[in-house]
């Protein structure tokens, strides 16, 4: 089976929003991977950093691609939105 074809525009979170330390970088990422999607798919860029994200959703055509450097870390479970409860 082919891998599937990514568009090569890039979106940068960082113009979303997104910072490395911040508490919880979820909503700029989502905005972004939304952002590449509406336009057809492309590649959703995280620059060097340690970036905290609750729940995100990827979508089809959309390459979620950390640079060297790059360390995306879920929540907490005791900050995640909605909290431990499944």
């Amino acid at each position: 089976m082919p891998l599937p074809v990514v568009a090569e525009k890039v979106f940068k979170v960082t113009e979303h929003g997104v910072a490395a330390g911040a508490d919880d970088n979820a909503h700029g990422i989502q905005e972004t991977i939304d952002a590449a999607a509406a336009a057809g798919g492309g590649v959703v860029e995280v620059p060097a950093g340690e970036y905290l994200s609750g729940p995100i959703k990827m979508a089809s055509g959309v390459n979620l691609h950390l640079d060297a450097g790059a360390v995306l870390k879920m929540l907490p479970m005791d900050k995640y939105p909605g909290g431990t409860r499944n």
